[in-house]
């Protein structure tokens, strides 16, 4: 598991107390492996079938690099209208809005709400909508069905992911 996923960022026991706890039911045979991701660069390659893959990720990762380079100049363009799709899309999110809460002006429609059912948002207050609290994961599919397709997904990946860090979304991508 850590020389695909990384080192693992608890001890063996804080583990094991964790699977206990979690990995029960339908899920008793299942492990956990928590990590920050970091492909751990000293492991080495043990048999055949894992020198085979790394190299086919090395020469998938060039043919990405390659259509993305050939389409340089579409991709610019669609990061940039994309960034400017997301930056409209979250002004939009941002703008004020009149949220319910337990203190602020009594709205005068609700109030009865407050002694008859005891529900304590009877108030609104003007709020901007906080877009920090988002981020997005982007999970693409690299299986054998999408095998000609995987220069055209990374990039649509990458186009994504760069227009939302132009915006400060921060994005990871997955696959």
């Amino acid at each position: 598991m850590e020389e695909k996923f990384g080192r693992s960022l608890l001890r063996p026991e804080e583990t094991a107390m964790l699977e206990k706890r979690l990995c029960s039911g339908r899920h008793r045979d299942c492990h956990l492996h928590l990590s920050g991701g970091e492909p751990v660069e000293e492991m080495q390659i043990r048999n055949g079938f894992e020198a085979l893959q790394k190299q086919r990720e090395e020469r998938q990762t060039a043919l990405n690099r390659e259509a993305f380079h050939r389409e340089e100049a579409a991709n610019r363009i669609a990061i940039s209208r994309l960034t400017e799709r997301i930056r409209n899309s979250v002004l939009l999110y941002l703008e004020e809005a009149d949220v319910r809460t337990d203190s602020g002006r009594l709205e005068a429609a609700r109030a009865w709400r407050a002694t008859v059912m005891d529900e304590r948002s009877v108030f609104l207050r003007r709020e901007n909508d906080n877009a920090g609290n988002v981020s997005v994961d982007l999970l693409l599919d690299g299986s054998t069905s999408q095998k000609g397709r995987l220069e055209v997904i990374s990039g649509q990946a990458f186009c994504i992911a760069e227009a939302l860090t132009r915006c400060a979304i921060p994005c990871r991508i997955l696959s």
